[in-house]
């Protein structure tokens, strides 16, 4: 999705906006034709909006590429698999449904000049740093956008921030909230402590010459320490540096 828009978007909105650029939708757009009623079934319902099986799996196969591309690719197999990711997606979604109908409920709206700036403005649609819309069109078509789809979703995307971030990035905290933070500053913790001689355990304990010897030498790697050499000052003169850099004419006009 739009780089801009990444860097400044926190949270769940900024979790699908990333996936819905990154996911070919080429991989599900024919799969959902075909496959049966099941996966169109809806799995959730959230304010009259539902969730399908293949919403689910989308966004699965989407976090799987954002937590190879955080990670390198360096992922555990069972943090990629659908048992551990189905939960936290599925509760991704019912977020973003719940967003969703806020947004429409405040009858929320952002001028079309924001969202062609934007557009104009991303670095994936410009060649040569120009916007070329011919390249524009193209790109879209291969995650299954038209300009004008694409201009919708981009829209509800920066209708979710917008909405999201009137509360993230300003001073509303609800009761619940205060009570907690009241709770945590005025804490107060007991604790007990046990005392235990050095002496009466050393008493306890008889080690011969040879003991003690015998154990250094089994041990002696442990008793090792780094080289260090002590110095007072160091004296560095311009002399001896010059005389081991021998600069040849060849050399000055490489």
């Amino acid at each position: 999705m739009l780089q801009t828009m990444r860097n400044n978007l926190q949270g769940v909105v900024a979790y699908f906006i990333v996936g819905i650029i990154i996911v070919v939708f080429a991989m599900f757009g024919v799969e959902a034709l075909i496959q049966g009623k099941t996966q169109r079934d809806a799995i959730a319902s959230v304010n009259g909006k539902e969730i399908t099986e293949i919403d689910l799996r989308r966004g699965m196969e989407v976090r799987k590429q954002q937590l190879s591309a955080m990670l390198g690719g360096k992922v555990d197999p069972r943090f990629l698999s659908d048992e551990f990711l189905r939960n936290p997606v599925l509760e991704g979604l019912i977020q973003r449904r719940l967003l969703e109908s806020a947004v429409e409920q405040n009858q929320l709206h952002v001028d079309d000049k924001i969202i062609d700036k934007q557009i104009v403005a991303d670095k994936n649609f410009q060649q040569q740093g120009k916007f070329d819309a011919k390249y524009y069109a193209q790109l879209l078509g291969r995650y299954g956008y038209t300009p004008a789809s694409y201009r919708d979703e981009l829209k509800k995307e920066y209708l979710l921030s917008q909405f999201q971030n009137t509360f993230v990035q300003s001073a509303f905290v609800t009761d619940k909230e205060v009570a907690e933070l009241a709770k945590l500053q005025f804490e107060k913790r007991g604790f007990e402590y046990l005392t235990l001689p050095l002496s009466k355990a050393l008493s306890t304990v008889s080690s011969g010459e040879e003991e003690i010897a015998a154990y250094y030498d089994k041990h002696k790697t442990e008793f090792l320490s780094d080289e260090m050499v002590s110095v007072d000052y160091l004296e560095l003169k311009k002399d001896d540096l010059l005389a081991d850099i021998h600069v040849s004419d060849e050399d000055i006009l490489n």
